[in-house]
């Protein structure tokens, strides 16, 4: 009996000792277990916030290229070398050289082409292959004392990017706003109206026509509804005709919980509380759009599909004019390469005539002929601006497998730098 129990007795102390080690061995585990996960999630923003400010960082980087784009603008004009540069000339400088470091990097480190762009294998993209050339062709040209200069630069953990866009390259949505409802002449549409007309058939061009048809809406609905989220009056206006009724019971067949801004969109975002507006036909459109600016566009950087669509305006709302087969992408084509040739002579204050007269030319019109009637309207040079005050960057900064992405629209209207301000930012 007292054998028994002592045997007992050590097997349940063997059972306890075994049970305390496995207990101490699980929470030793989910110790180490959780500060690993704490010191992934401390090292992860870390990165993050070194990523944030080379993001920032680039800012500077792409202020400095706008400051003197300026003034490598007025040399260009004051010099006369509009000819010997050509369509770049009119490009921003930030467009045509966008930051990089790990171009730098590549450029500047010895084994970087390989390390950053790989190995050309002979069966990849033609494109890859060119950029590979080039670059390889820059590195010959460094001297040693440029590559010191450059890694000394370069002498940080992580990278950072920019690139710009001229804003006044786009659409403005938002113009819909400052504009009147009701018609100068009473054969006319308003020029409320006549602003939706513009945006609408740019959309309905054959090329986007899928994505409507996909996104189960189309170009006039969309518009409509845009024009109804930003006019100041809560009726719905139909371009067409009709409508009528309260822009609020749209939504409330769609159960929605917000109410119609009826004024200014805030962000490109906004737009996809207005019924209609969906990923599928405004991710592809997104660097067409715009919520910034004066409405006017800068013909010499827009896209043939924007200048295409202000010609269209132009025309069909001036019946003196002769008539232009707008359905014929050969004659519109033609008219475009003419009216582009304005843009020769460099962005100045008589980039809108030079583009009208263009345009007359091409079209075989003569401008003393337009009658009183027709001249009381729109000018084509009251459609086009010569400024760049709007740039839309984005900037991104990479630390590890961390990338941070900062959008900004930067107002550079001013003539000072320092006064520079960005209207829009948002950090992903």
């Amino acid at each position: 009996m007292g054998i028994s129990f002592v045997k007992n007795s050590r097997g349940v102390a063997l059972m306890l000792v075994i049970a305390s080690i496995f207990l101490l061995s699980t929470i030793i585990s989910q110790f180490a277990f959780d500060s690993q996960i704490q010191f992934d999630l401390a090292s992860n923003e870390r990165d993050r916030l070194q990523a944030y400010y080379l993001a920032k960082s680039s800012l500077s980087f792409m202020k400095l290229e706008i400051k003197f784009d300026r003034m490598f603008r007025e040399i260009v004009r004051k010099q006369g070398l509009q000819k010997f540069i050509g369509d770049q000339a009119n490009q921003p400088l930030c467009q045509l050289f966008p930051i990089s470091t790990g171009m730098l990097r590549t450029v500047f480190t010895p084994g970087g082409l390989a390390g950053m762009m790989g190995t050309n294998t002979g069966d990849g993209d033609d494109q890859e292959t060119a950029v590979d050339e080039g670059v390889e062709k820059l590195q010959k040209q460094v001297s040693l004392s440029q590559e010191k200069d450059a890694m000394a630069f370069l002498d940080f953990e992580g990278d950072f990017s920019g690139e710009c866009v001229d804003i006044a390259t786009r659409i403005n949505l938002n113009y819909l706003a400052v504009l009147s409802h009701s018609a100068v002449q009473e054969d006319e549409i308003s020029p409320f109206n006549a602003y939706k007309k513009f945006i609408t058939e740019f959309l309905e061009k054959k090329q986007y026509k899928l994505l409507f048809k996909k996104s189960g809406t189309t170009p006039s609905e969309v518009v409509d509804n845009i024009g109804d989220w930003i006019d100041g009056n809560t009726s719905i206006e139909r371009l067409a005709g009709g409508g009528g009724g309260a822009e609020r019971s749209l939504y409330d067949q769609l159960n929605a919980e917000y109410v119609v801004r009826d004024g200014l969109l805030l962000s490109m975002d906004e737009l996809y509380l207005i019924d209609g507006v969906s990923d599928i036909w405004l991710e592809p459109l997104r660097n067409q759009l715009t919520i910034y600016g004066t409405g006017k566009i800068n013909i010499c950087t827009a896209s043939d599909e924007i200048i295409e669509s202000l010609i269209i305006r132009y025309v069909s709302s001036n019946s003196d004019l002769p008539s232009v087969r707008l359905d014929d992408k050969e004659q519109v084509d033609k008219i475009i390469e003419k009216v582009l040739e304005a843009c020769a002579d460099g962005l100045d204050k008589g980039l809108g005539q030079r583009a009208e007269t263009n345009l007359m030319d091409a079209i075989g019109a003569n401008k003393q002929q337009i009658t009183a009637k027709s001249s009381k309207k729109e000018s084509f040079a009251s459609y086009i601006t010569h400024e760049s005050q709007l740039f839309g960057l984005t900037l991104i900064g990479e630390v590890g497998d961390i990338q941070v992405r900062i959008e900004v629209v930067l107002d550079v209207s001013d003539k000072k730098p320092e006064k520079w301000r960005a209207i829009y930012w948002k950090v992903f």
